[in-house]
């Protein structure tokens, strides 16, 4: 038989999911020849063999790669056969400049949860893993993806782990972090009355405390998180205290799919998602409002199953159905991921016990959040599970550094033709985030070997992410051409484009709470016409001015007042509405002075700012806790109603006067707040349509993107994407980032890479 031979080339997520392993049962099973190697780039495959066996060998690699990777090229070629006598999997090879996809990490397989009950050395271990799951991002240091660039280093692994791992037909054939009780990590618990290293003891303790109403720190796989009981009142009483987070929901975490059931209403793709690989929080409507004190008056539930061997030893060993499941940080403050600083938890008795262990976790992540509309999915916090996992773009965008915004923050990377995002930081505005957003760039940089060649802020000059940009050019001495601002809305509605590869222009509208503007105002109800180079503003709400800046966010009843001024006047004040028994009036009267002396006045246009004086007037949100807990609140008590308010065009201004006059009016006649509130939901998908199908007659465009914290509420977005698409209208919004203030740094990068492509600097506000 002559024998051909076969060089091929794999980039994409084909590193840590068990690929090599792979490739090397099913060349055996296509009786070749050959081997296989990780490269800094990906995977490189030789074989040999028959003509026909190759071919059913590369069609097997397209069609049945591991459940978690994801090929995105391959590329063969024919080559002379070494005449090998075997398949082998060579050395890993580094120094290579270009960079494979990392994987996220995977939720544990069912295959490690069965070994924990029949393998003697795994019995109840709660590292268990294999090929097909366990850690991978949090645990890396550098690639190629080997256990000695792993956090897993310091462990050795006994000779049992060790024949696992040599054995091709085992399933833990070449994972890195394969181990067991014998030779791997281990946890240790640590409270007022001491320290416990037995790890059968750890356990048994564990479950006394949780039924006990104990509050536990526990070590997972990407940082700290704070569990307890979650039907004991008293002790999410006290976690509120701890976390100051009086009306915040806390997800849970249920024992399984059959508990969840019986608490929340699932259907099959929020099921498909609570049980993927990912295993992120998924936002359900709760359906017998069995956990008040954790839902914070919400009708919703932040639930997440059981995603780590120790999650699942917890669930299944305990009578309790369900977790309060949060991160162990405190309020606005990172994730807490070190081990000395989960001590000062203990001692500030900010927990009952610290159960932790000693593998190092090399880049820490916040559990991720999704929320599925009609259309599809929205991604709320990107995290755990998918990152680093890159956005592919159609274009090179090497050396790119999008550093995102202020809010909600996280930053991206180009490298080749992949757009790299981080995990959600936080809000810079805090000293600690700050430094951990410093810290992950250089992280990032020095995994994926990355420089920065051009560095994109937003637009606001004071953001702390703009002001990073500059340091980050004079340091890597990035000339002025290649120092890019960006509007945020534009950003927005980029995001967009660059996932679906749109090349523009196309119809944007971006709605969100708060936008540095080109004319120093606040944006954030835009109505654009865009392509990544420039964008045309058509439309946008009028200005509404904020009493104290940044006060009136925190405090909303001060937009509240000022609007209800605005449009009534001095009868405002005298109004019978329940609003004046909430807020005292000499408050309200000093706001009303401010407003008319234009003292310390800022003015915006932000969408969520109209949301929010809404849901002051109808005395869901007084005072802020959270951003965007006045928009949450409506979205959370919204009747059914075909009525709507009026938010009628004014050459290119939407006036929302009579909307709140109308609001206003309903009040008094003492109209239900569900009735108002689908009332106001109404209004807004009108004007979104207004706004759009304008745009589209003067342009002749249908495509359309929408961006902006806005869309994640599900009755705005699954009314206007039917109410367009009934109509020929091609919908696109954010499904790989979030489409708040998390995924504009996609937007910026794709923009950035446009604007250096044609020399020039500035995205033109056409």
């Amino acid at each position: 038989m002559k024998k051909t031979g076969r060089y091929i080339r794999i980039t994409g997520l084909v590193q840590g999911v068990g690929f090599r392993p792979f490739i090397y049962r099913h060349a055996r099973k296509h009786g070749l020849t050959g081997w296989v190697r990780n490269h800094s780039g990906g995977v490189d495959v030789m074989v040999e063999g028959s003509e026909k066996d190759c071919s059913r060998f590369i069609s097997t690699l397209k069609n049945n790669a591991p459940p978690a990777s994801l090929i995105t090229l391959l590329k063969e070629a024919e080559t002379e056969p070494e005449q090998l006598a075997g398949f082998y999997i060579r050395s890993s090879v580094n120094g290579h400049n270009h960079i494979t996809d990392i994987s996220p990490d995977i939720a544990v397989c069912h295959e490690c949860l069965k070994d924990m009950t029949i393998q003697q050395r795994r019995l109840s271990y709660p590292f268990t893993n294999c090929t097909h799951c366990g850690p991978r991002f949090s645990i890396i240091r550098s690639i190629p993806y080997d256990r000695s660039a792993t956090s897993m280093r310091e462990f050795r692994m006994c000779e049992d782990c060790r024949q696992e791992y040599t054995n091709v037909n085992n399933r833990r054939f070449h994972a890195q972090p394969v181990c067991c009780i014998k030779c791997g990590p281990a946890y240790k618990w640590i409270s007022d009355s001491g320290t416990i290293e037995e790890p059968a003891k750890c356990l048994s303790s564990l479950f006394t405390y949780l039924n006990d109403g104990k509050i536990i720190a526990l070590k997972s796989t990407s940082g700290f998180q704070l569990i307890c009981d979650a039907s004991n009142k008293d002790t999410v009483r006290r976690l509120r205290q701890i976390k100051q987070r009086n009306s915040r929901p806390f997800a849970m975490m249920f024992k399984n799919m059959d508990e969840l059931k019986k608490h929340t209403f699932i259907n099959s793709k929020q099921k498909e998602w609570l049980q993927s690989w990912r295993r992120p929080i998924v936002i359900l409507q709760d359906k017998k409002g069995s956990f008040p004190e954790v839902n914070g008056g919400f009708t919703t539930i932040g639930a997440v199953l059981p995603y780590t061997p120790l999650h699942h030893i917890i669930m299944e060993n305990s009578d309790i159905p369900a977790l309060v499941f949060t991160s162990a940080n405190a309020k606005s403050s990172p994730l807490i991921f070190e081990n000395d600083k989960a001590m000062i938890l203990l001692q500030r008795k900010s927990c009952d016990v610290v159960l932790y262990h000693h593998r190092e976790i090399i880049n820490n992540q916040d559990d991720s959040i999704v929320k599925i509309h009609d259309n599809g999915t929205t991604i709320i916090r990107r995290a755990r599970g998918f990152t680093p996992q890159p956005v592919n773009m159609d274009f090179d965008v090497e050396g790119i550094l999008a550093l995102g915004g202020d809010l909600k923050n996280s930053f991206c990377i180009g490298k080749d033709r992949r757009a790299i995002m981080s995990q959600y930081m936080g809000d810079l505005e805090n000293f600690e985030v700050f430094l951990r957003f410093r810290k992950s760039i250089n992280n990032f940089s020095k995994l994926f070997k990355f420089k920065p060649q051009v560095a994109v802020q937003d637009l606001h000059p004071d953001y702390h992410s703009s002001r990073y940009a500059h340091k980050i050019a004079e340091q890597y001495r990035i000339p002025e051409e290649r120092r890019i601002a960006v509007q945020h809305h534009h950003a927005h509605i980029a995001s967009v484009m660059a996932e679906h590869q749109l090349d523009g222009p196309v119809l944007g509208a971006a709605m969100d709470g708060t936008g540095y503007g080109t004319n120093g105002k606040i944006w954030g109800s835009e109505f654009m016409i865009c392509d990544l180079q420039g964008y045309q503003r058509k439309y946008h709400l009028d200005y509404m001015p904020l009493p104290g800046g940044d006060m009136a966010v925190k405090e909303p009843w001060r937009l509240a007042t000022a609007l209800g001024h605005k449009v009534l006047g001095t009868e405002f004040l005298r109004l019978p509405l329940a609003y004046h028994r909430h807020i005292p009036m000499e408050k309200q009267q000093l706001v009303i002075k401010a407003v008319d002396a234009a003292v310390n006045i800022a003015w915006s246009c932000g969408l969520g700012r109209l949301f929010d004086a809404v849901a002051a007037l109808l005395n869901l949100v007084h005072h802020a806790e959270f951003e965007g807990e006045g928009p949450m609140m409506l979205e959370n008590i919204c009747g059914k109603t075909n009525h709507f308010y009026k938010i009628p065009l004014q050459k290119k201004t939407f006036t929302a006067d009579t909307l709140i006059r109308e609001v206003i009016r309903d009040l008094m006649e003492e109209l239900p707040a569900s009735e108002i509130s689908a009332r106001f939901h109404n209004s807004i998908v009108r004007m979104l349509h207004d706004g759009i199908s304008r745009m589209s007659e003067e342009s002749g465009l249908k495509r359309v993107a929408l961006s902006g914290g806005v869309f994640q509420n599900k009755i705005i977005t699954d009314g206007i994407y039917h109410k367009l698409s009934g109509e020929g209208f091609h919908v696109y919004l954010n499904e790989q980032v979030p489409c708040n203030d998390g995924g504009i740094a996609l937007g910026q990068l794709a923009i950035a890479r446009q604007l250096t492509q044609f020399k020039n600097k500035k995205a033109t506000n056409c």
